[in-house]
């Protein structure tokens, strides 16, 4: 099988927003004071994950990895993306996918 890029649109509510993952190779920009985007290999596997964008000097959980971080040229602030697994027992049937977070091939 053939691997895509895929893109997600992540709103900046400061909220875990559920992804298959993990993320490898991924790249973070803005265009949008309330969005940031992510682009990342599409798993064939995937694992339930969860993305958040954070602000600067926010506190983050232990498990959460740092995916990319991204400044917004006009307002000068600076977002970090960060994943982390989601636990067994909190697995559930529905994973987002990039379309359903406004993201597209």
């Amino acid at each position: 099988m053939s691997k895509r890029i895929v893109k997600w649109k992540l709103p900046v509510d400061y909220e875990w927003h559920p992804v298959p993952g993990p993320f490898h190779h991924a790249l973070v920009d803005t265009y949008d004071p309330g969005v940031v985007l992510l682009w990342g290999f599409e798993q064939e596997e995937p694992l339930p994950f969860e993305i958040r964008v954070f602000g600067t000097g926010h506190d983050i959980p232990d498990e959460a990895n740092c995916v990319g971080t991204v400044r917004h040229e006009q307002t000068g602030l600076v977002w970090h993306v960060l994943a982390r697994p989601v636990p067994d027992e909190m697995h559930s049937e529905h994973v987002a996918t990039s379309d359903e977070l406004g993201g597209e091939s």
